[in-house]
């Protein structure tokens, strides 16, 4: 079978459940699992080379509508006529179910549905841990400028449930949506992870992002976290991507809000 992925969560739950060696390309910001990372290009999520995608003939091509925009290629698919399958997930269910979708649609079911297993058991592990826990404000900020957030319509939100916390902007009835800065300040977040698109692992890990620069925006030095500099750039993989990498994502999140009460 020849599979196309056209974004990255897509390439990586077909990795995880063993039909990497199926994919003939995927879309330019795939760099998870290494090996997925060397296939050939059809273009960006956003913008998909239809006809590149056409030429490489294959049987079943990966689409998604995670991010805004998404939609023209879903279009372009539908009118190219090439057999394709679209993820919409809103809520970590609606994760296990795509993962099972995919695993059905390349004939492999059993290791999808193992691997969903195994999510479920550790993410269920994690909120049996914070259970009890007093909430904590969380605040995620996908994008600076507008601030970008994700609403109560989002697999984020309710990671943040689990780790034990409350999404600050969880009454907003939407995957995602921007912010004024002045309603993150009347919010109060006790934590703020920063979790911006296109932030190359090396800054994550050498934090050459300094944090502390939202100070500097009009009436966040006073923010919680912001005074106690609770503030995290995090893998926008682990939380961005609606895969099997939400796990870990889920786990740093909840020792982030442990550590409030240390």
């Amino acid at each position: 079978m020849r599979i196309i992925s056209l974004c990255p969560s897509n390439s990586e739950i077909l990795f995880a459940i063993g039909a990497g060696g199926q994919v003939v390309a995927v879309e330019k910001w795939t760099d998870y699992p290494p090996e997925a990372a060397r296939l050939p290009k059809v273009g960006t999520e956003l913008s998909v080379d239809i006809d590149a995608v056409r030429a490489l003939k294959p049987d079943l091509v990966v689409a998604s509508l995670s991010v805004p925009g998404m939609e023209r290629t879903v279009h372009a698919l539908q009118e190219s006529g090439l057999c394709h399958i679209v993820l919409d997930p809103h809520s970590i269910e609606e994760i296990y179910e795509d993962i099972i979708r995919v695993g059905e649609a390349v004939d492999v079911e059993q290791n999808a549905l193992e691997l969903v297993d195994r999510m479920r058991c550790e993410i269920d592990a994690v909120r049996a841990s914070a259970g009890g826990r007093r909430e904590a404000r969380v605040y995620v900020e996908w994008w600076p400028r507008p601030a970008i957030t994700p609403g109560r319509k989002s697999w984020t939100d309710a990671m943040i449930r689990v780790a034990g916390g409350r999404n600050i902007f969880s009454d907003i009835a939407a995957p995602s949506a921007p912010v004024e800065y002045k309603d993150v300040v009347m919010r109060d977040p006790e934590i703020i992870l920063l979790c911006w698109a296109g932030i190359h692992k090396a800054v994550i890990e050498k934090r050459l992002i300094d944090p502390t620069f939202l100070s500097s925006r009009e009436g966040w030095g006073g923010i919680n976290a912001v005074r106690s500099k609770r503030i995290q750039v995090v893998d926008e993989g682990w939380y961005g991507r609606p895969g099997p990498r939400i796990v870990l994502g889920i786990r740093q999140m909840a020792e982030f809000i442990a550590a409030l009460d240390e």
